[in-house]
C-alpha cells in the first residue's frame, strides 16, 4: 500500500516537475520571508540596546518650562536609585542652512568630554566621564571650541550644504537675544557632521512645520549666561541591568 502510494506521488512530480519545484520554491522563499520577519524584532532590539547602552543615551528625563539650577540638579542626582545626572540646555530656532529654512533644536554640548570620548567604529563611546550622557559620534569635522561654532546631526541632513557652512538663526520660539550669548554669536559658525544617540527622540516643535528638521549642538557659552537649564538627563542603573538579563535570555 505504502509502497503504490509512493509511486504515485513519484509518477506525479515526474509528470508536472515544473509545477512541483515552483511549488517547492514558493514555499522555501515564504518559510525564509517568514523567519526573516521573526527575527527583525529581535535583532533591532538587540542592536538599538547596544548601540543605546554604549553612548550612554538617557533613562529619563525631567523638563521644565521655568528651568532647573544646579541646586535642582544635585537634587535629583541624590535621589535613591538615580545614577549619573546631565543638566542640558535645549532652544528651538528657524534657521537659514544651505539656503533652506530649517526648524532646529540647539543643545549645549559639553566639548571637552566630547574631545575627549573615543569611538570603537561599531556602538560604544568611552569616556573618562560618567556624567557624560547622550554621547554623540564625531562623524567629520571636529568639536565646537567656542560661542558661534556648532556641529549638526548627519542624520538628518536635507539641504546642499557641507562643513565650514553658515548657520544663520532668524527666530527662535522666544527672543534670540534673550536665548544666546549675542547677535553676531549666534548667525555663524564652522558646521561640522556628528551622529547622535538622540535622533529618534527629538520630537517636535512650534515652529515651521512643527516637526524638527535638524538637530544642533554649541558650546554653553553660545547660550546667555542666565539662561537656565531647560532639562536634566538621568540614567537608571537598575534600567541597564535589566537589559542586560533580557540581552543575555
Amino acid at each position: 500500500m505504502t509502497s503504490a502510494y509512493a509511486r504515485m506521488i513519484s509518477r506525479s512530480i515526474r509528470g508536472s516537475l515544473g509545477r512541483f519545484l515552483a511549488i517547492a520554491g514558493i514555499t522555501a522563499l515564504g518559510c525564509g520571508f517568514y523567519a526573516g520577519l521573526q527575527m527583525v524584532g529581535p535583532d533591532m532590539r538587540s542592536a538599538a540596546d547596544q548601540y543605546y547602552d554604549g553612548t550612554s543615551l538617557y533613562d529619563l528625563r525631567v523638563i521644565s518650562t521655568l528651568g532647573f539650577s544646579d541646586d535642582d540638579a544635585d537634587r535629583i542626582a541624590a535621589i535613591d536609585g538615580v545614577g549619573e545626572v546631565m543638566p542640558s540646555i535645549t532652544a528651538d530656532a528657524m534657521a537659514r542652512l544651505g539656503g533652506e529654512q530649517l526648524a532646529v533644536r540647539i543643545g549645549s554640548l559639553d566639548a571637552d568630554a566630547a574631545e575627549g570620548s573615543s569611538y570603537d567604529g561599531a556602538y560604544e563611546v568611552s569616556s573618562a566621564d560618567p556624567g557624560y550622557l547622550n554621547r554623540v559620534i564625531l562623524v567629520d569635522g571636529r568639536w565646537p571650541e567656542k560661542a558661534g561654532e556648532c556641529v549638526v546631526c548627519a542624520d538628518k541632513i536635507t539641504g546642499d550644504y557641507g562643513i565650514g557652512d553658515t548657520l544663520t538663526l532668524l527666530y527662535g520660539t522666544r527672543d534670540l537675544s534673550e536665548t544666546f550669548s549675542c547677535r553676531r554669536a549666534h548667525d555663524s559658525g564652522h558646521r561640522d557632521l556628528v551622529r547622535l544617540p538622540l535622533h529618534g527622540f527629538v520630537g517636535s516643535t512650534t515652529l515651521g512645520s512643527g516637526m524638527i528638521a535638524q538637530y544642533v549642538y554649541v558650546t554653553p557659552d553660545s547660550f546667555a549666561s542666565d539662561m537656565p537649564y531647560t532639562e536634566v538627563y538621568l540614567t537608571v542603573p537598575a534600567a541597564s541591568s535589566t537589559r542586560e538579563r533580557h540581552r543575555r535570555v
